[in-house]
């Protein structure tokens, strides 16, 4: 919807067994999905572009198509781009978006809803595509770990359910000491390689629960519901570790990690506790770096941890929300 400006859409699919419109998926209309099952005339504009299986776009008015109808207080929807869906061995379908007024670039619209369109065909085509689809969306493709939109999805979910309950949540944020010369005297292949071990990495030491995220480019973020601050400094330099012995190689030295700990504190937003993380780490830089520095986040006081010179015992911040202590 967002890449179409879209303020309502609606997937349905035409079932002979009932004839009748069965709503796959409904999202901002004003009649959602609770009406399963709908008559043709309940939805005219999804109707005919299912009976034609081709590309509609025109004004439509609100009354006469209420699956497309934006909820009351929302500017109403005024035009509909749909298209039709007709897979060689599956049913027929209709991806349709409700706007407030015709797009001023009409054909790149158009573009986009066919192309979720296709997208759709394959999904109804086969079950298990859609989770597929899902998956590929939120994993990025070197590293294995979740992407950057996933990775802040992730740490938004666990803010609020740490809200929610009252739980400790601890967050680490890695960056690779030196990754840039690898790439400039090994090459980039070689440096795909360590990002691609060094995700492999995290993974592996982190508890199913915990999410491990690349942010972008060397830097990689690691979430940690109901872990306090000596459990998450402590994990961070059993990280640190790992990514050394890992990434050993004959042909150059061991990459070694800078990581900055946050523990978060109730009221803290994911921007501010990205932030105070994110100052951690460039404080472990500046003590030049294979070190872990820990912060409790909005809080600005910063906690050493591991120096880089083998594994030292990290001094524990204050503990925010309490009981949430982590197995080792």
């Amino acid at each position: 919807m967002a890449k179409t400006g879209a303020a309502t859409a609606l997937l349905v699919v035409w079932n002979p067994a009932e004839r009748r419109l069965e709503t796959i998926y409904a999202r901002g209309t004003a009649a959602g999905k609770r009406s399963a099952w709908l008559r043709t005339r309940q939805s005219w504009f999804a109707s005919r572009v299912l009976g034609s299986g081709r590309t509609l776009a025109e004004p439509i008015r609100a009354e006469g198509n209420p699956q497309l109808a934006a909820p009351a207080g929302v500017p109403p929807v005024t035009y509909a781009v749909g298209a039709g869906i007709r897979p060689p061995d599956g049913p027929r379908a209709a991806l349709c978006v409700g706007l407030v007024a015709k797009p001023t670039q009409l054909d790149a619209t158009i573009w986009t809803v066919e192309s979720y369109a296709r997208i759709a065909a394959v999904c109804l085509r086969d079950e298990t595509a859609l989770g597929g689809l899902r998956a590929a969306a939120r994993q990025d493709g070197l590293t294995g770990c979740l992407n950057y939109g996933a990775t802040r999805s992730e740490l938004e979910r666990e803010i609020a359910r740490s809200s929610r309950h009252q739980r400790s949540l601890g967050c680490c944020f890695i960056d690779l000491d030196g990754f840039k010369q690898v790439n400039e005297q090994h090459g980039h292949p070689q440096g795909s390689r360590v990002l691609a071990e060094v995700g492999r990495v995290l993974r592996t030491e982190v508890r199913i629960g915990d999410s491990v995220g690349r942010y972008g480019g060397d830097e990689f973020i690691v979430v940690l519901p109901d872990t306090d601050s000596e459990a998450a400094l402590a994990l961070a330099e059993r990280l640190r570790t790992r990514i050394c012995a890992a990434t050993a190689d004959g042909s150059r030295e061991a990459i070694n990690a800078s990581i900055g700990v946050v523990q978060w504190l109730a009221g803290v937003t994911t921007d501010q506790l990205l932030m105070a993380a994110d100052a951690a780490l460039r404080r472990a830089k500046r003590l030049g770096g294979g070190t872990v520095v820990g912060t409790e986040g909005g809080t600005g006081v910063g906690t050493e941890g591991g120096t880089g010179v083998g594994k030292s015992t990290p001094r524990p911040g204050r503990a925010v929300a309490s009981q949430g202590a982590r197995a080792g």
